[in-house]
């Protein structure tokens, strides 16, 4: 049966082009979701604090969201107040941030703040309070001075604060603590308190709530006695809320609980809550806004009787893998599952049905198979455009599936503990191809012709040349073994490692270190197309034109830049990012016309579309290479006219011709159907 043929007319400009590295970033509209970790109802002003996303802003009642990051240096954040016109952002490892414009921007405000890991934040009239991993520190003049406010305190990894209006409290690993003189000093007052490891506190005055590891204690005297309030209730509890008589309950894997008699009993709220990971809980009385681990922020106008997801603009998912064929862009996230963006990521759409795991490490499309490799399930196939997913493990002995490759018919599929597996049917079943391997680790492959390379954890990179029946060793010049990504050109092979890429000419056997000008932890993606290469990592994106003789970041307004993988789709790249969601650089590709007109129209390819071999008359040249939609050799020949195209996926191709001395004469579209 014929497939359908991919309409890429706007790939071929990225495959017969150079790149213009002045590209710039812009988000994508998604995918929407996020690691909310603390959040505050101001007014008509939501604010929401993420993991590595930053602030985000909702006037709407949190209908659409806004990110707020101007002057930030961290975005890991933990706690935000409000003091009058100043709103404070605490984050872990970048202190205190103050904006006195609504958020619009922000200055650090940490003279005197020795530790810069901030839990949490409390106003108490004029002075505002912040908990860290090595105590309490006070400010009385909106963060231009912190002082120190330790005394008596025998925990101090401090979690939480509040006030009843008396005393302050502050939640430490070793239990609550109480100061009755604005810190000066604290007391433990612990009685009853079975479990000292507080993760959050809340009071409305007369009973006093905290949420630990093992529930939540009460107390009606100020933490004199605590008293176990769990009838209903068996999970770590996360946050705490109350409204009126209302007491809510943000648990770590349970959910949202409520209890209407002040702790004696509770009962889970989750109608709609499709994230039961909750770690911030905020209320105006009417409204309750549940911030989740990876689920973004919902909504309940009925006292958690239901729930909704209100996470329009909330650009905070971690993406791991990205794949295209050209025109949809799948992107694979965590503990979010699959979005597919047929419009250049302008929408985004959760892709999730028959997934029975949401995070996502590896994507890979054969013509209109798509795989993908989850965390804890295995693989998965989908062969209508992810409308569904069909478990594909018959074999598959490990249930981390890491990294895919394809050759023709056969997939290689990498997994974290148990090496790698072949698949000959489209993955209906699978066989371990270990013989030869010295980890079973494997983080990436890619294949050349009929050499399969492997990227392992500690050892380095591996070589078949048999279809995986063996494996040898082939890492040498490499001065990492840790290998976290892999690409290809066809002739040059790139390998990346901690804060380096390294090059190898002749498949593997030995390696060069490319120039030595990438900041940050390891290459964790690769993108090669024609002969520009680029490199994503945790502080950005870098681009070579010149097979890695120098690198230029290539950052300009990608504020996220913790980049996990890389795609290429007509003259667009796109970036997946932790805690970012999808960013796109548009243009960055400038159509050049690098063939030799007085012989190129002499030539012909025929027939077009091709089924299984595409013949060249009018030339006889020396070297002929098939380019696919991602800028990736599909096919060589040196025949001098022809080359075989049987087992590539469908879809639109580049045919390139190059004389002897390796001059690219003629380049022309073909399709393979």
């Amino acid at each position: 049966m014929t497939k359908p043929i991919l309409s890429l007319l706007t790939v071929v400009v990225s495959l017969l082009s150079i790149v213009n590295a002045n590209g710039q970033w812009i988000e994508t509209n998604g995918p929407y979701s996020g690691v909310v970790q603390t959040m505050l109802i101001d007014g008509t002003d939501i604010y929401a604090g993420t993991s590595n996303g930053g602030v985000f802003l909702s006037m709407d009642n949190g209908s659409s969201w806004s990110r707020i990051n101007d002057g930030l240096t961290n975005y890991d954040i933990r706690s935000i107040v409000v003091n009058g016109s100043n709103i404070y952002a605490g984050t872990w490892n970048g202190g205190v941030f103050l904006s006195t414009n609504n958020g619009l921007s922000w200055s650090p405000v940490n003279n005197g703040l020795t530790n810069a890991y901030v839990s949490s934040l409390l106003v108490n009239g004029s002075t505002i309070y912040a908990s860290t991993n090595a105590g309490v520190f006070k400010t009385n003049n909106n963060g231009s001075s912190w002082t120190a406010v330790n005394s008596g305190l025998t925990s101090n990894y401090t979690t939480s604060l509040a006030t009843d209006g008396t005393n302050i409290y502050v939640g430490t690993s070793g239990g609550i603590f109480a100061s009755s003189n604005s810190g000066a000093s604290w007391t433990a007052v612990n009685t009853g308190l079975l479990n000292p490891s507080v993760k959050s506190i809340a009071t409305d005055g007369s009973n006093l709530y905290v949420g630990t590891t093992s529930g939540v204690f009460g107390s009606t005297n100020g933490g004199a006695n605590w008293t176990a309030l769990n009838n209903g209730l068996s999970a770590s509890i996360r946050s705490l809320a109350i409204s009126g008589s209302n007491v809510f309950a943000g648990t770590q894997d349970d959910g949202v609980f409520l209890s209407s008699d002040n702790g004696a009993s509770w009962t889970d709220v989750n109608t709609g809550l499709t994230n039961l990971s909750v770690y911030s809980l905020a209320t105006d009385g009417i409204n309750l806004f549940a911030g989740t681990n990876y689920g973004g922020v919902f909504l309940s106008v009925n006292n958690a009787s239901s729930w909704t997801a209100v996470n329009e603009g909330f650009t905070n998912t971690y993406v791991l893998s990205l794949a295209t064929d050209g025109v949809n862009i799948f992107a694979g996230t965590i503990n979010n599952g699959v979005y597919l963006s047929n419009n250049e990521g302008s929408t985004w759409v959760k892709i999730n049905n028959g997934l029975g795991d949401f995070s996502i490490n590896a994507i890979a499309i054969h013509g209109s198979n798509i795989y993908v490799g989850t965390v804890g399930h295995g693989a998965y196939l989908s062969t209508n455009n992810g409308s569904s997913w069909s478990a594909i493990n018959t074999g598959l002995t490990s249930p981390s599936v890491s990294s895919f490759a394809i050759s023709g018919t056969t997939i290689y599929a990498g997994t974290q503990n148990n090496g790698i597996f072949k698949s000959v049917n489209n993955g209906n079943s699978w066989t371990a191809v270990n013989n030869g391997l010295g980890s079973m680790t494997i983080t990436a492959l890619t294949i050349v012709g009929t050499n399969i390379f492997a990227g392992t954890g500690g050892n380095g990179v591996y070589l078949s040349t048999n279809s995986g029946s063996s494996w040898t060793g082939v890492s040498t010049g490499l001065t990492n073994f840790n290998v976290s990504s892999l690409a290809n050109d066809g002739n040059n092979i790139y390998a990346g490692i901690y804060g380096r890429v390294f090059l190898s000419t002749n498949n593997g056997t030995t390696w060069t270190g490319t120039a030595n000008t990438i900041s940050g932890t390891g290459i964790k993606s690769l993108l090669v197309s024609g002969g520009n290469v680029w490199a994503g990592n945790s502080t950005g994106v870098y681009l070579t034109t010149n097979n890695g003789t120098s690198w230029s970041q290539i950052n300009t307004n990608l504020t996220t830049t913790d980049v996990r993988s890389l795609a290429l789709a007509g003259s667009n790249i796109y970036a997946g990012t932790m805690g970012g969601s999808v960013w796109k650089s548009e243009n960055v590709i400038t159509d050049i016309d690098n063939t030799d007109p007085a012989l190129s129209s002499h030539f012909t390819a025929y027939p077009n579309p091709a089924r299984t071999e595409i013949s060249i008359t009018g030339y006889n040249p020396a070297h002929i290479k098939l380019v696919n939609a991602l800028g990736q050799v599909a096919a060589t020949s040196n025949l001098s006219n022809k080359i075989f195209v049987a087992d590539l996926p469908v879809g639109l191709y580049v045919l390139q011709l190059f004389d002897k001395n390796g001059h690219q004469i003629k380049a022309e579209k073909v399709i393979i159907e």
